[in-house]
């Protein structure tokens, strides 16, 4: 197989090799996601040592030890909640990323936070992307995508760490299996199956012992101050000498220079008091990590500790100053001061620019503290703004794309008035906030489900029903969209349900569940009709007439979209006519009338462009091309083909681009340009695979096919046959549908 990282194809029972001609390319980059060293690091010596002993020398890439299928080391630090875990994986990281050239890769696997661990399939996604390959061409199924990463790390030599495992089921999708590659994962547990079956070699993390606990206690506060090695000992033992309990303590004793340290242990040793009763020998750690919250949660000025509290409210561990903002009601500033306190007393750790994390163990002890010190009703008032924040956040990344989708929106509520939404200078912009709130989204929903807040969990799936759609994220959107349905029945909002409905359809459709998509669409078209949304009813007919072209019902699909054509006539909706009315041009073609489908697609592209709708221009000139190429005119088939690519570019839509590069395939190899049509159709082949859209897949591959016979290259042909039959097969699809002329998008 020749090509780039960018380009695999996965397949079986396929030989023969497999090229991509295409322009230079810019390399993959570089991944350097290892969160900053540990500032203080004291000692470990021992631990460091193991973790080196466990390293065999890495393989040069290419060599023989860096065989496929061989995996490199796998170590694992385990230990208890605050030991310190993470920071001894970093330090060591840091300490030997010069041993991996090709990058470093980080992910906080939340095992033992508040909300769900984070799952394989997203930790992988976001892996693959920063591996050069965009999010959009990564597959949906948690195995495909374990596969593809895989692939890109194969040659390579990566440190991947993965920290705070849940258990080893979590872990074992995200070995690279890579000799170059070495993996080092914290966990509280002991990962002993993956010991086992893996040969991870495993170093248990334990308290500090005194000496170190002491000079790190010394270190941060100051020699001078520290002079009396009992006092400071006696502060260790306070804090079980755990590496967590230890930091909060010295970040306190150095922000109060002019106060004894005697008086600090006091003020330590009357909070502990308070925690013996509820000690046991068994606890002591815990009991410790306790007083030393307590003992740091009281020293910080109300504004700060009320944002503290209303941080253990966040569903996740994770967070942006917005968010945080959003949760206290006030401003964005105000907010960033406020982490910037907590973030200096040891209780959150700063991320990012504008994006923090809070250790699980503070975000339990948070959330506590807003159950003790704040009513219900101003935790759950601060929760609706943190919820408002998010569904600001969704609809505003659906008004930032470049295309109209005024048919299918579902208006929001405005926003608390304390709460400031987010905001994008651009669609990238938008839809970079969009992948890296994801889980948080997803967490949103649950949330306000868990509150009874039903607007706020219907709204915000509502709003991102099309980026769900354009961006391929098949999991994610019927995971968010079900309980958003559910949310607004229970609402009695039509609008909503309407809405939901409609989604739940185009991902159906889109995932190939004809009749799942058929039901969802037929009761969405009943609300528009009981509401007498015309605008509505027109769109809907328009996708049920779609949907019963693909299942091969001609004579429905014409009178479905002629009822389409006529409600907006009648009702004057221009700027959505242009769809049914290419509606009709592709039943025209797929029942051999190519001249009064062109007809159909010419006055539909003028609709289209009267309008100003990209996407609907998109549309028409797929079908333009293909219906060019069925009645013999393949250059023009052609020109009409390039004008799509332009337009997919422009809309910045991987699955536009995979059906262009079809089209553009078709229309080459139709002009005896079977080379280029074959890197055209391989390109497509990876875009769709990726996308999970196998019948757009199983064209590309039928096409592949047909441009290796065209290149006497009989054996790969046969080869490429035998996939192709094998997807439309598994499908449902007749063979000779793959390459019918009717492409739809």
């Amino acid at each position: 197989m020749s090509g780039s990282a960018r380009d695999v194809i996965q397949a079986r029972d396929i030989s023969g090799d497999i090229h991509f001609h295409s322009a230079t390319r810019a390399p993959a980059p570089t991944p350097r996601q290892l969160p900053g060293d540990v500032r203080g690091f004291v000692n470990r010596v021992a631990d460091l040592k193991a973790l080196d002993d466990a390293l065999a020398p890495a393989p040069e890439a290419g060599s023989e030890e860096g065989v496929a299928g061989t995996q490199g080391p796998v170590m694992v630090v385990s230990g208890t909640a605050g030991v310190g875990k993470t920071s001894l994986a970093l330090h060591w990281a840091h300490r030997n990323r010069d041993r991996f050239p090709d990058g470093q890769l980080h992910a906080n696997l939340h095992g033992f936070d508040q909300g769900s661990p984070a799952a394989p399939a997203d930790i992988l996604g976001h892996f693959i992307e920063a591996l050069g390959v965009p999010a959009a061409m990564t597959p949906s199924d948690t195995d495909a995508r374990a596969a593809l990463f895989r692939s890109l790390v194969a040659d390579k030599r990566l440190l991947i760490v993965l920290d705070n495992a849940a258990d080893s089921e979590q872990v074992r999708p995200l070995l690279p299996g890579a000799a170059g590659c070495v993996t080092l994962i914290t966990s509280r547990s002991r990962l002993s199956a993956l010991i086992a079956r893996e040969g991870a070699a495993r170093i248990t993390a334990d308290v500090f012992a005194e000496h170190d606990a002491v000079m790190l206690l010394t270190t941060a506060i100051g020699a001078q101050r520290a002079d009396d090695e009992a006092d400071v000992a006696e502060l260790a033992g306070l804090c079980a000498r755990l590496p967590l309990a230890l930091r909060i303590a010295a970040e306190r004793a150095a922000a109060r220079p002019r106060m004894p340290l005697t008086d600090l242990i006091a003020d330590l040793r009357n909070e502990s008091s308070m925690w013996d009763a509820l000690s046991s020998e068994d606890a002591a750690e815990a009991d410790a990590v306790r007083t030393v919250f307590a003992w740091s949660y009281r020293a910080l000025r109300e504004p700060a500790s009320r944002m503290f509290r209303l941080l253990g409210l966040h569903p996740t561990a994770e967070f942006a100053v917005g968010a945080a903002a959003a949760l206290a009601g006030v401003q964005p500033r105000a907010a960033a001061r406020l982490l910037d306190d907590l973030a200096a007393a040891h209780l959150i750790t700063q991320l990012d620019r504008d994006r923090f994390q809070v250790h699980d163990l503070l975000h339990a002890y948070a959330a506590d503290q807003a159950d003790e010190a704040d009513t219900d009703q101003e935790n759950v008032q601060a929760l609706g703004r943190l919820l408002d924040w998010y569904v600001q956040g969704a609809e505003a990344v659906r008004a930032s794309a470049p295309y109209e989708q005024a048919a299918h929106h579902a208006p929001v509520d405005a926003p608390d008035s304390a709460v400031a939404p987010p905001s994008f200078s651009d669609y990238p912009s938008a839809l970079s906030w969009f992948r890296t709130e994801r889980a948080n989204l997803i967490e949103a929903v649950r949330l306000a489900e868990r509150l009874g807040l039903d607007r706020h969990a219907w709204q915000l799936p509502a709003a991102l029903s099309f980026v769900y759609a354009d961006n391929g994220y098949f999991d994610d959107w019927f995971v968010i969209t079900r309980p958003g349905l559910a949310a607004a029945k229970r609402s009695g909002d039509l609008v909503g349900q309407a809405a939901l409905l409609a989604s739940l359809g185009m991902a159906c459709r889109q995932s190939h569940r004809l009749d799942e998509a058929s039901g969802y669409y037929n009761a969405a078209l009943a609300i528009h009709e009981q509401r007498e949304d015309l605008h509505g009813q027109a769109w809907l007919l328009d996708l049920i007439g779609f949907l019963q072209h693909d299942a091969g019902d001609f004579e429905a699909a014409m009178n479905t979209f002629q009822a389409s054509i006529d409600l907006c006539r009648t009702e004057h909706l221009n700027s959505f006519l242009g769809y049914p009315v290419e509606g009709i041009g592709c039943v025209r073609l797929a029942t051999g009338d190519a001249d009064e489908a062109l007809a159909a697609f010419q006055q539909s592209l003028m609709l289209h462009t009267d309008a100003g709708d990209a996407v609907g221009r998109f549309h028409v000139l797929i079908s333009i091309c293909n219906t060019q190429l069925s009645t013999g005119h393949a250059s023009e088939a052609e020109r009409y083909a390039a004008l799509a690519i332009e337009v997919a570019d422009e809309l910045d839509n991987r699955g536009f681009e995979g059906a262009a590069f079809i089209a553009r395939a078709r229309s080459l190899q139709a002009v005896d340009r079977a080379d280029e049509a074959l890197a055209y159709y391989q390109r497509a082949a990876v875009i769709q695979r990726t996308l999970g859209d196998r019948v757009n897949e199983a064209r590309a591959i039928a096409g592949a096919a047909k441009a290796y016979r065209s290149l006497g290259r009989q054996d790969e042909a046969a080869d490429f046959e035998r996939w192709a039959s094998s997807l439309h097969a598994a499908l449902g699809l007749p063979i000779e549908g793959l390459s019918n002329g009717a492409e739809l998008v």
